[in-house]
């Protein structure tokens, strides 16, 4: 969960294995993103984007550390490429929860509320204990003025993730 140290460990040694495979760039690029080291991040991605060219998941993790250094212009463009790289993957695999979980991400990154909810919702049909989506879908429930719908997702989540769980109520409490 935390140990982001040892993501990009593990990131760093699958691109010595697999030099030519963006998975281990946008690995690399999303831990550096968690330890806040933007501009590794974005040189990760870059390197990702290289290889494999309009990959969503890459897009977003792009997006979000030109976002975290204040260059919203740029983390828009990329978040805007990010729900197109998503939508298309969630197409090609649409039993795969996560690309779902990502595609709820890169709509809210663009404000559409209803379509990241839409997202999140079939992440949690293929994984109904998926802890992440369903904090999100609370959040935006919240944000789109739905607080009943995102209590909901506050008690599912408690038989889940406590702390998740927990987080939510703040949130929720707070508006």
């Amino acid at each position: 969960a935390d140990r982001h140290e040892d993501a990009v460990a593990a990131a760093q040694r699958a691109i010595q294995m697999l030099p030519n495979e963006h998975m281990g760039y946008t690995n690399l690029c999303r831990a550096y993103n968690d330890l806040k080291q933007f501009n590794k991040a974005i040189e990760a991605c870059n390197n990702a984007l290289k290889i494999k060219q309009n990959d969503g998941e890459t897009f977003f993790y792009l997006a979000r550390a030109h976002d975290f250094l204040g260059n919203r212009e740029q983390a828009d463009s990329f978040y805007k490429k990010a729900v197109l790289g998503l939508v298309e993957f969630t197409k090609n695999n649409p039993a795969y929860s996560d690309g779902f979980y990502l595609l709820g991400n890169a709509y809210l990154a663009v404000n559409e509320r209803s379509k990241a909810i839409e997202a999140y919702k079939n992440s949690l049909e293929i994984a109904p204990n998926f802890a992440k989506a369903r904090y999100n879908l609370g959040y935006a429930y919240l944000i789109s003025g739905n607080k009943q719908l995102a209590r909901e997702q506050y008690e599912a989540l408690l038989n889940i993730d406590q702390n998740l769980a927990a987080r939510l109520l703040e949130v929720i409490n707070k508006r």
